[in-house]
């Protein structure tokens, strides 16, 4: 097997955090976080709405423009599932190889 994740992942020297095997029977599903949500949503509703305003701001501020943000990221979601469909499996080098070779 050929290591191809980027120097910072594969190197020791680099170690952030140890891998951990994860129990997902104790992990919480979509259901129960929406129904905390809703039961705390007059805590969380000002942090959410704060939130969601920086980030429409970023996106502005990034593309100038709300539409195209949405539109590159369509272009980019409908390209990762054809990918999917494909059976295409590149990496992230991969990806940044062809976007930065044209």
């Amino acid at each position: 097997m050929v290591d191809t994740c980027p120097l910072w992942v594969s190197n020791p020297i680099y170690t952030i955090m140890s891998l951990q095997q994860i129990d997902f029977s104790k992990v919480l599903n979509d259901e129960q976080v929406y129904d905390h949500m809703m039961a705390n949503y007059d805590q969380l509703g000002k942090d959410w709405i704060n939130h969601q305003w920086r980030w429409m701001n970023a996106v502005y501020q990034a593309f100038k423009d709300h539409y195209k943000y949405m539109i590159i990221i369509s272009l980019v979601e409908k390209t990762l599932q054809f990918y999917d469909q494909m059976n295409i499996k590149l990496s992230l080098n991969n990806i940044i190889q062809k976007i930065f070779s044209k």
